[in-house]
């Protein structure tokens, strides 16, 4: 009875072993899938953000730009509460001379933007800047350029609440695939379990049945052995 009870439990170890093996093997194809699907997601989200940010600061730079449509009667107190509402840094040059609002530029990193032209992506103080340099003439004679800069830190900051919601949705989905993988292998593993276990029972009453034929043909062998032809004969 122990041995019996010992080689069940063995049994039932091996399937609960396959059934592990089942559901690892599913859980890791899928959350490899879902990785390759939300970062792929991500990164077109990602792309739709930053295209957004881009049209948005192009609005605000043509904006400050009609405020600066004459430099010589220039609203400055309303160009300086826009620039602060959209987070911008406006300057004007006009014949050679530097107008800035906020912050304030040096001689060296306004020659390195003029050499730029059209809206751009450039490094200064640490940080990533989005500009538009805009050319007016406000005569045949005179011209002067309106720059607009506006810091890259709204694109990471959207693109860090990015990135942790599709974390959370990627963990959330793979959490909910793992049972669901649990779920199948049990179900797909029990028919097996369920037709071994039938199959040893088949053999157990089938071996029982056969024990008696068997001694009987075993008793018959040996008599026949030591010269006995009819094996009921020492019965009589």
């Amino acid at each position: 009875m122990k041995q019996k009870n010992r080689t069940k439990s063995s049994r039932k170890e091996i399937y609960r072993h396959l059934q592990y093996r089942i559901t690892a093997f599913c859980a890791i194809l899928t959350g490899l899938v879902l990785f390759i699907a939300c970062a792929i997601s991500f990164h077109a989200a990602k792309r739709e953000i930053q295209s957004a940010a881009q049209s948005l600061f192009l609005s605000q730079s043509q904006t400050a730009n009609a405020y600066l449509s004459a430099p010589g009667s220039v609203d400055t107190q309303s160009l300086l509460q826009f620039a602060e509402q959209c987070d911008l840094s406006v300057a004007v040059v006009d014949g050679g001379t530097l107008l800035t609002f906020t912050p304030t530029l040096t001689a060296e990193m306004r020659d390195a933007l003029l050499a730029q032209s059209g809206t751009f992506v450039l490094t200064a103080a640490g940080k990533e800047w989005r500009a538009a340099l805009q050319n007016h003439s406000a005569s045949t004679t005179q011209w002067y350029n309106v720059l607009v800069l506006q810091p890259m830190t709204t694109d990471v900051s959207g693109t860090m609440r990015l990135l942790v919601q599709y974390a959370v949705v990627f963990c959330i989905a793979w959490a909910a695939l793992i049972i669901v993988a649990a779920w199948l292998s049990k179900r797909v593993i029990r028919p097996v379990e369920a037709a071994h276990t039938e199959q040893l029972r088949f053999l157990a009453g089938a071996s029982h049945e056969l024990k008696t034929p068997l001694a009987v043909i075993s008793t018959s062998v040996d008599l026949l052995r030591r010269g006995v032809s009819d094996p009921e004969e020492p019965c009589q």
